[in-house]
């Protein structure tokens, strides 16, 4: 855990940006960039990122969302 959220520390503001417009090119294309990853590729490249640094970000990203989603979690136990 402690290492994807270093990676999540290390993405700059402008491979976020690529990163979100690759995920809504690849929307926008009718693919879905969870299942279709091969797909992802020239979609990819042509914003910019590398498929390895597009995985980086998206498996940070998915992380994230689940850490955020279990903090709610537990602070919803608290209040009940």
């Amino acid at each position: 855990m402690t290492d994807q959220i270093a990676v999540v520390a290390e993405i700059t503001a402008t491979e976020m940006e690529m990163f979100e417009k690759a995920t809504h090119l690849a929307k926008r294309m009718e693919i879905d960039p969870h299942a279709e990853i091969a797909s992802m590729k020239p979609i990819v490249e042509s914003c910019g990122l590398t498929m390895d640094r597009y995985l980086e970000i998206h498996s940070a990203v998915e992380e994230s969302v689940r850490l955020q989603r279990r903090k709610d979690q537990l602070l919803k136990k608290l209040r009940d």
